[in-house]
């Protein structure tokens, strides 16, 4: 047993005398890690080699016993019978030599293993090429919360915010101590009062306004831990990814809508912030509150929706500031000077005075042909994703049928020439075996010539005894010459 054989013996953990029906086993065992994934692409091909060697070694070494039996059993029951050879029963027989025409184990496995070798790179290729999205899918909605989960996660951080007489808006904690962000057009007033979903309430303080991003930052008065959002990230956001609006529409109070996310790339000329464009129900009262994913994080602040366009009513066209645009201004939460907030809040009443003076409407249009130039822009990248997709599957095809022929024409060669061997080698052995024969024939008659009898004759049993012997010695000569 050589070195290679006791390697392959402990990669599969068998002991050295092992039968085939034990490497049978221990590979079914582990085959079933080699489809599950949990064994290294390197130690599965090892293990793949290692079967095929034993089993190979372990046919052949059971093949080779085969003759020297074969022979011994012919020798024996010459010599144990009369030592007349001219009787055709005693005579040695080269048919009872064993047929060697059959084709090694291995001629008939490799071209299998090497296809399933090959099979397993084009599956990983295309995995490679192709399965990437679904991977990427898949490890963003793991985490994924179920919306009366998130409505549950969310609702204590919601507020109302009432401003004297002036109106009710939105907005949502952003950290335990009480600071709340919200829409600049919705603090009309340096104070206001926040209502939480437990009924508790408290005054709030202007902190800092922003009228470009219309974003406002309230400070609650009564010092106590809050429960808090944790912000997003709105540059992973993507179109079609599900999302829920909070806030007090209607002054309905703490109201959820759900919806999608149409597109992360509107904008407005009187605003410095991108814009979330969504179906998700909002509506005046919405201002200032929570746009949050399925992990219940925000990705923005709900900021107004196309209520007509072209005397047409509009619905689920919803716009919502993205939070990444005014992520500095929470965490740095500056506090301005009295004179800046005044300032501040007189320019936010400005923007708004224009805005309400004048139409959308060309704004709409600019949106919606933009949106068309985006769907456009979709349809023709996925066109060219599709052509080469197929480029690359007619190449794979075309690579796979080449190497498939040419394997097969490897196998058939392999096979004609381990065919031609063993009928070479079985003509050598049988030749050997009748010359053998003949001789064993002839140094009989050549005694019988010494003891003035004819051919044939029927000899002492020492003399015979020693011509039997000879005879084996030539025969095992044969088959060490020619083994099979």
């Amino acid at each position: 047993m050589d070195d290679k054989v006791i390697k392959c013996f402990q990669m599969l953990g068998l002991p050295y005398d092992a039968s085939i029906n034990d490497v049978e086993t221990a590979y079914q065992r582990l085959r079933k890690d080699i489809q599950n994934g949990s064994l290294p692409w390197e130690k599965s091909k090892e293990i793949l080699w290692a079967y095929d060697y034993v089993l190979n070694f372990l046919k052949n070494n059971s093949h080779e016993e085969a003759p020297q039996q074969t022979a011994n059993e012919t020798m024996i029951g010459h010599s144990s019978g009369a030592v007349n050879p001219g009787v055709s029963g005693n005579r040695p027989n080269p048919s009872v030599t064993p047929n060697i025409t059959k084709e090694p184990s291995r001629g008939t496995r490799a071209p299998l293993f090497v296809s399933a070798i090959l099979i397993i790179l084009f599956l990983c290729i295309a995995l490679f090429y192709f399965g990437r999205p679904l991977f990427r899918i898949n490890s963003v909605t793991q985490n994924d919360l179920d919306t009366a989960s998130i409505v549950r996660k969310i609702k204590p951080s919601i507020v109302i915010l009432r401003v004297g007489n002036l109106g009710t808006g939105s907005g949502f904690v952003v950290d335990k101590e009480g600071y709340i962000v919200t829409n600049a057009h919705v603090m009309k007033e340096k104070t206001a009062t926040a209502t939480f979903s437990d009924g508790f309430e408290t005054e709030v303080n202007l902190v800092m306004l922003d009228e470009e991003r219309d974003f406002a930052l309230v400070k609650a008065a009564t010092n106590r831990e809050y429960a808090f959002l944790t912000l997003g990230d709105s540059t992973k956001c993507s179109e079609g990814d599900t999302v829920i609006a909070a806030g007090a529409p209607l002054s309905l109070e703490f109201s959820f809508t759900k919806g999608i996310i149409r597109s992360t790339k509107r904008s407005l000329p009187f605003l410095q912030a991108h814009l979330i464009q969504t179906d998700a129900a909002i509506n005046p009262g919405n201002s200032g509150g929570p746009l949050v994913n399925t992990q219940g994080e925000v990705v923005g602040v709900n900021f107004f929706k196309v209520l007509k366009f072209e005397k047409l009513a509009v619905e689920g066209i919803g716009f919502a500031i993205a939070i990444n645009d005014v992520k500095a201004h929470i965490e740095k939460k500056q506090q301005m000077s009295d004179v800046e907030l005044t300032q501040a809040m007189a320019r936010e009443m400005k923007i708004i005075e224009e805005v309400s003076q004048a139409p959308l409407t060309e704004e709409i249009k600019k949106m919606k042909e933009q949106a068309i130039e985006e769907q456009w822009e979709r349809e023709r990248r996925r066109r060219e994703l599709n052509e080469k997709v197929e480029v690359v599957n007619k190449d794979l095809q075309e690579q796979k049928q080449r190497i498939e022929k040419r394997l097969q024409e490897e196998a058939d060669q392999h096979r004609r020439r381990s065919q031609e061997t063993a009928e070479a080698r079985n003509k050598a052995l049988n030749e050997c075996l009748q010359r053998a024969t003949n001789q064993y024939q002839g140094s009989w008659n050549e005694y019988c010539k010494k003891y003035n009898q004819q051919d044939n004759c029927s000899l002492p049993y020492n003399a015979a005894s020693l011509l039997q012997q000879r005879l084996g010695q030539w025969r095992d000569e044969c088959i060490r010459l020619y083994p099979q």
